[in-house]
């Protein structure tokens, strides 16, 4: 009888241990099934919808760029866009959103959000290297402040005392102009020619010269990085470029010697 009466309570003790360990392995994975996607506050915008992320996929969300841009946009420049991404090694997602009047540039960042200036390749670089901390950002940034134009122009493999042509191929003054730039290369002058709808050649314009020229303004455009000076419009004459060129290599000159 004795033996019976503890075969039953050997049962009946198992038995409670292995529903007790059934109820917490359900009560684990309801857990797990509940569980929900961490919360990344944004502000108003278009954005698309983002699936809830795993934990690894989580961490590649730690930094996300979006560059907002609206329908009609007309400081909007992609080709900049990608130079950057391509640089600082991140992806930008080109977002078309009506709540933004000109380019904005949103950063995801450590669970918050913040809501850059994009009209302009300095400001977008300014906002990654502030609130990301991107070394490379931060050194191209330097390379667009008007004080570093030759660290900038470096960059580019632009010698210091070229001139910077902005031309349109469908205005008759630049036509003009094209003439006169290519006798003074054949005196020795240097001129980087940027040719207002090739997004390559307006690069260095953006980055380096777009604390001086206006690249939505009228062309032909002339502009010394040595002397910070521009000129709009075509010249009356060659020996007029030639004297505007002559102080931008005399410039570009003095400043070597003076660095040295």
């Amino acid at each position: 009888m004795a033996k019976k009466e503890q075969s039953y309570m050997f049962f009946l003790v198992f038995g409670a241990i292995v529903l007790l360990l059934n109820f917490g392995l359900w009560m684990f994975f309801q857990s797990k099934e509940n569980e929900s996607c961490p919360v990344i506050e944004c502000p108003t915008t278009t954005l698309p919808k983002l699936e809830c992320p795993q934990p690894s996929k989580y961490e590649k969300l730690k930094y996300r760029l979006f560059y907002l841009y609206p329908k009609k946009c007309k400081d909007c420049n992609f080709t900049i866009v990608d130079f950057i991404a391509y640089k600082i090694g991140m992806d930008i997602d080109k977002v078309q959103s009506d709540e933004v009047p000109r380019p904005a540039l949103l950063i995801i960042s450590r669970g918050r959000a913040s809501l850059a200036d994009a009209t302009s390749a300095f400001n977008m670089l300014n906002a990654i290297c502030q609130e990301i901390g991107n070394k490379v950002a931060c050194e191209m940034r330097e390379y667009v402040n008007i004080s570093k134009i030759y660290e900038c122009l470096d960059f580019f493999n632009i010698s210091h005392d070229a001139v910077f042509f902005m031309y349109d191929d469908r205005c008759r003054w630049c036509s003009k102009m094209k003439r006169y730039v290519r006798d003074l290369e054949k005196e020795g002058y240097k001129f980087y020619w940027a040719y207002r709808y090739n997004s390559s050649q307006m690069l260095p314009v953006s980055f380096c010269m777009g604390e001086i020229m206006d690249e939505k303004g009228i062309v032909p455009q002339f502009a010394c990085p040595s002397t910070r000076e521009l000129h709009l419009g075509a010249f009356l004459n060659e020996t007029e470029l030639r004297d505007f060129a002559k102080r931008c290599k005399s410039a570009a000159i003095n400043s070597t010697n003076s660095s040295s």
